[in-house]
């Protein structure tokens, strides 16, 4: 009787905690379709918005915005097509590097465009402001990795 009665408190314990394992796993997939998917020109005008509050630009500062982060959106969306379509392999060290690389040298591109159309004031502003959230990334980046 006593053998009987373990086998089915084992049964039961099992079966919920397997319950609980698919309710997660399906609260993770409705999170991520909640993920907005804009096109480059969405992407463009909701960030230059963003950065005309933030750093009150000009008419003129506004355009030149829109023009530099329509171009990054439009690169980083056909990249990530060009990711999806690519094998899914392991990359070796070397192309990881060569890959941080180029993605470092846009950075510094992109910076150095911003720094000709911001004045100082705004572009110190930018400056901090791209710090914070790439603080905010790290951040989060490092929980996940201590985590898991």
């Amino acid at each position: 009787m006593k053998t009987a009665l373990n086998l089915l408190i084992t049964l039961f314990l099992v079966g919920s905690m397997t319950a609980q394992e698919e309710a997660t796993t399906a609260k993770k997939d409705k999170k991520q379709h909640k993920k907005e998917h804009f096109t480059p020109e969405q992407q463009a005008t909701l960030k230059t918005k963003k950065m005309d509050l933030h750093l009150d630009l000009s008419e003129a500062q506004e355009k030149k915005v829109y023009q530099l982060v329509l171009e990054n959106a439009k690169n980083r969306t056909a990249k990530k097509a060009e990711m999806k379509k690519a094998e899914k392999k392991e990359r070796t060290t070397e192309e990881k590097y060569q890959m941080k690389l180029q993605k470092l040298d846009h950075m510094l591109a992109y910076q150095e465009q911003m720094k000709t159309i911001l004045d100082d004031k705004q572009f110190d502003q930018w400056k901090q402001h791209a710090a914070r959230r790439h603080g905010k990334k790290n951040r989060s980046h490092c929980k996940t990795k201590t985590a898991g």
